[in-house]
């Protein structure tokens, strides 16, 4: 993949989001254009920088202000070519399920490999998305017995 791929993080764990950008500005294809500690910031960044948005936004669920879920919303709405990475701790089905309605191309748990994170990078940019085993068994299973949407709201508390 010779293109460059431009990726904004948003993550309010300050530690964390240097330990991504600092694994991530060492690949070749890969340019950290924005770093937000929430999502009123990313949003601000956004909306001034039509003309330069990332290709993908790497989310973290649980940030101040402004929430990963309800952020993923706006951004998916006004911005539907930039792809979501949901990069969370949380790996319930609920959280899942509802990241994906809400737009997510691709969800990872933080506890995933550097060469995970970097594969999920490089298969939404290429294909638009990317669902690990784990995450199309949660698809698969919700597509064959329906989703709960009052398990659902929960979410929308974070």
């Amino acid at each position: 993949m010779n293109t460059i791929v431009k990726i904004a993080l948003a993550d309010d764990e300050v530690l964390f989001r240097k330990g991504v950008l600092f694994m991530l500005e060492r690949e070749k294809n890969i340019e950290i254009v924005y770093e937000a500690s929430n999502g009123e910031e990313l949003l601000t960044y956004l909306n001034n920088n039509q003309e330069n948005l990332p290709d993908i936004i790497l989310m973290d669920l649980k940030m101040p202000l402004l929430n990963g879920v309800e952020a993923t919303k706006k951004v998916h709405k006004k911005f539907p070519e930039v792809k979501i990475i949901a990069l969370t701790s949380y790996d319930t089905k609920p959280f899942i399920i509802n990241m994906i309605q809400e737009g997510a191309s691709s969800y990872l748990v933080k506890n995933a490999s550097p060469s995970d994170m970097i594969h999920t990078i490089n298969e939404v940019a290429s294909k638009g998305f990317y669902y690990n085993d784990l995450i199309m068994g949660i698809i698969h299973e919700g597509l064959i017995f329906g989703t709960k949407k009052q398990k659902v709201v929960l979410m929308k508390n974070i």
